[in-house]
């Protein structure tokens, strides 16, 4: 009984210094995914990349969102659209862009609209991009 009380003392003691690591780091992201707005996928791909657990960049960011059912290719110049489930669920947003006149053609035309990450968003891609599970505690 005695020796078990030590190995969980020791335990105890690992994830206390452990917590105290991390601290600082989970306060800096506290500020990213609290703050109002959203990203662009550019700028998203940058702050999960400051985790030397996350290597991507804006393309692979996009991929990866595709892969797992956030975004999608449509149009003629098969551009990025997001799912609806995923703005409804505020992980993605979207921004409209203004029209603007085809070189080529001249006529006028109205892009798909910009794919924004939201704090949500970022949160659940740092959670799904360095594995990450919610500590369970066992009794």
């Amino acid at each position: 009984m005695h020796q078990a009380l030590q190995i969980t003392a020791r335990k105890v003691e690992a994830l206390e210094a452990r917590n105290a690591e991390l601290e600082p780091r989970a306060t800096a992201w506290d500020v990213h995914v609290s703050a109002n707005g959203d990203y662009s996928v550019s700028e998203a791909a940058k702050i999960l990349a400051r985790d030397h657990d996350i290597e991507t960049g804006r393309d692979r960011l996009f991929d990866y969102m595709a892969e797992i059912g956030w975004l999608y290719r449509a149009g003629h110049r098969a551009r990025w659209h997001a799912y609806q489930s995923q703005v409804d669920n505020g992980r993605l947003a979207t921004k409209a862009a203004p029209p603007f006149t085809n070189q080529r053609t001249g006529e006028l035309e109205l892009p798909a609209p910009t794919i924004r990450i939201t704090g949500k968003g970022l949160d659940e891609l740092r959670r799904r991009l360095t594995g990450q599970r919610a500590l369970e505690i066992l009794t």
